[in-house]
């Protein structure tokens, strides 16, 4: 298949040996629709220009070919697909994933006036039901995509009103900033109480500050136990603690963990709200539960995780702890190394003081330091720029601990070891 300028595409269709090293006993569409399951996009295009086109490849090529078009960005390959299945009369009505795959392709590229012109050329009266709403649902996914809440809304009232099309859980997802009158809809048509719509309701709600998190609750409460997901709770956990209601964010960690919880088990998510809500009310014994149900239960991939690790600096920075003292003791040992040497009386003082004018990195680096094998490297990620006092502290503190310290900083990364800087101090 030759691409030309512009991501165009050309397609024929010609009898060929099989592409690639897909099995050539199955059938050729089959092998276009795996390909493109596998991510292997170019391949299935390639397999389509070159494949048999006998039978016609409309029911499973077509629609995978319009998919691998719009993952590698080649809207003037979907406009072909979309002329060749119309030359063929598979268009506008006939086949509902191939509809379907071409207006989320359209929308997906910003070809949004071309998937409104198609959705504009289905003849209503004689266009399947169920492929009528498949196409609303892929137009408005698309404009909520696009950030375009009014042509969803307008797509969602033509849906209802002109085309007499029933909406379902899945025309309602893209529409849940408008969450008030979506949440009286979903009630009125029965579905507020499904899992997956309760859960979007949830989350929207959440946006609205302190009382978007009590109305977030009230449709929490409103779930019977045994709907409850994971993604449940971790919405209405999350709509509590992104507000500061840090008490009743660890009411309801309490409610997962007992019978209420059905027996959910929290994840990352679940505990990074909690360890926040937990700092907030130096809530040092709920934190250090939470850190002992990390260490056992998500061990050892949870150091990987960069959230839940910096929920669990932030908890010792405000709570104390043995960070908190590790990096006390360091900045001591620097000094001595460096030649400053300071009281035992200071040392006191500090370790008495909250932990306020510790950076970032300090604190990361400490928490490596504890959670992490001897002689491995310690990667630290920040959004600022590396102040000339912690970058003194890690070099000494690579040479003290014998450990590497890779730190990306707002500019550039350095690598922290032996006691030097990869960016030989000038940065």
């Amino acid at each position: 298949m030759g691409h030309g300028h512009g991501g165009a595409i050309s397609i024929h269709l010609r009898p060929t040996p099989s592409a690639g090293d897909a099995s050539s006993t199955e059938p050729w569409s089959e092998r276009v629709r795996s390909l493109t399951r596998l991510g292997r996009h170019r391949e299935a295009l390639t397999l389509l220009r070159h494949g048999d086109p006998s039978p016609p490849p409309h029911a499973l090529a077509l629609p995978a070919a319009v998919i691998s078009c719009a993952a590698l960005s080649l809207p003037a390959g979907v406009a072909q697909i979309h002329a060749l299945a119309a030359k063929r009369g598979l268009l506008p009505s006939a086949d509902a994933y191939l509809l379907s795959a071409l207006l989320s392709s359209y929308s997906r590229l910003g070809r949004l006036p071309l998937a409104h012109h198609l959705l504009d050329e289905m003849p209503l009266a004689s266009t399947p039901y169920a492929t009528l709403r498949t196409a609303f649902n892929s137009l408005i996914s698309g404009c909520a995509r696009h950030a375009l809440p009014g042509a969803c809304f307008a797509l969602f009232r033509r849906m209802r009103c002109a085309a007499s099309v029933r909406f379902d859980a899945v025309t309602l997802l893209p529409l849940v900033p408008a969450v008030p009158q979506l949440h009286a809809l979903a009630a009125r048509a029965g579905l507020a109480a499904k899992t997956s719509v309760a859960n979007c309701l949830v989350s929207a709600y959440a946006r609205g500050g302190a009382a978007g998190a009590a109305l977030a609750r009230r449709v929490f409460d409103e779930m019977t136990p045994a709907s409850r997901d994971l993604v449940s709770w971790n919405a209405v956990l999350s709509a509590h603690a992104q507000n500061g209601l840090a008490v009743e964010t660890l009411e309801l960690y309490r409610r997962m963990r007992g019978p209420d919880g059905g027996g959910v088990e929290p994840d990352a998510v679940t505990l990074v709200g909690v360890l926040s809500s937990c700092a907030h009310l130096g809530a040092r014994g709920v934190g250090l539960d939470v850190e002992s149900y990390v260490r056992e239960r998500l061990s050892p991939g949870f150091i990987t995780n960069v959230q839940l690790c910096n929920a669990l600096i932030n908890f010792h920075a405000r709570c104390g702890g043995l960070i908190y003292e590790l990096v006390v003791r360091l900045e001591q040992m620097v000094k001595e190394k460096l030649g400053v040497k300071g009281s035992e009386e200071r040392m006191e003082k500090e370790v008495a003081q909250p932990l306020l004018g510790f950076h970032s990195e300090k604190l990361a680096v400490a928490f490596g330091l504890l959670n992490t094998a001897a002689g491995s490297e310690i990667v630290v990620i920040k959004n600022l720029r590396v102040c000339g006092d912690c970058h003194l502290f890690l070099k000494s503190v690579s040479a003290i601990a014998n450990r590497a310290f890779l730190v990306r900083d707002a500019s550039r990364f350095h690598r922290f070891e032996h006691g030097v800087c990869s960016c030989k101090d000038y940065w």
